[in-house]
């Protein structure tokens, strides 16, 4: 009975021990712990200012919010049209690229087709060529064959004129020569051309020395018709000198031609 008690009394002394060890060891905790509450406290009261920016940032950034969802709202509303958009762009990319196939598929025809013409240019540059010849002599020609009288028929230059410039009836004077109509017939028509009032413009043939002077002497309208009134001067070696009064009109070709005398 004696050994049970001092068991107990073992252990309970042990504990009593260990709970005065526990103790001291709190006691010496507590006291390093309380000297750091100030720090700690310090650390608190720092944090919370630097938490006071940070809580204001995020009242603003919560303010944006708002719009910005908003924006996105509006942003989704739009995304169907935008993809009914890209589908009919979609859509019109297959015609678009079967159009650029067919032009690339012509491009060699159209090559080909150059090539022809520039093949063909030299020949149509002879041709232009011989036409221009061909014309140059048809105008001699004309020239030459329209000037049987001079003024005493219908004159194929760039205008008609009637009359007897060179003598009375239509008859050619003596001494007049097919050049000397010819000479003529180019001064009247740089007078016409020109359209001057009391210019005079000269003719003068050297192989046959004859020579002359036709003007414009007046413009005027004559039956709706534009018309002038040109004097022609003409000198024939051996023979008197011959003036003639002329009223030549414009006619429905843009031909000037003589006003017969009934019109005037």
């Amino acid at each position: 009975m004696t050994e049970k008690r001092n068991i107990v009394t073992f252990t309970l002394s042990a504990s009593l021990f260990s709970l005065a060890g526990a103790l001291v060891y709190f006691t010496i905790q507590f006291s390093q712990v309380a000297t750091q509450i100030p720090a700690i406290l310090a650390s608190i009261n720092q944090t919370s200012e630097n938490i006071k920016p940070v809580i204001n940032e995020v009242i603003k950034i919560r303010d944006l919010v708002p719009p910005i969802t908003n924006e996105i709202t509006e942003l989704r509303k739009q995304i169907p049209s935008i993809l009914e958009e890209v589908k009919q762009t979609r859509e019109l990319v297959p015609p678009i690229l079967d159009e650029i196939k067919k032009t690339r598929e012509s491009i060699p025809a159209i090559l080909i087709e150059v090539k022809k013409t520039r093949e063909a240019i030299p020949a149509m540059l002879v041709k232009g060529e011989k036409v221009v010849k061909e014309a140059k002599q048809l105008v001699k020609e004309t020239s030459e064959n329209a000037v049987t009288g001079v003024f005493t028929g219908i004159i194929k230059a760039p205008f008609k004129m009637i009359g007897g410039i060179f003598g009375s009836g239509g008859k050619k004077v003596d001494g007049v020569k097919d050049a000397d109509q010819q000479l003529a017939l180019k001064a009247a028509d740089e007078a016409l051309s020109s359209d001057k009032v009391d210019k005079p413009y000269s003719w003068l043939n050297p192989d046959s020395g004859n020579n002359g002077v036709i003007t414009i002497r007046e413009k005027k309208i004559i039956n709706d018709r534009d018309c002038r009134l040109i004097t022609f001067v003409t000198n024939i070696v051996d023979n008197k000198p011959v003036k003639k009064d002329v009223t030549v009109c414009l006619n429905n070709e843009n031909k000037w031609e003589v006003l017969d005398k009934d019109e005037e």
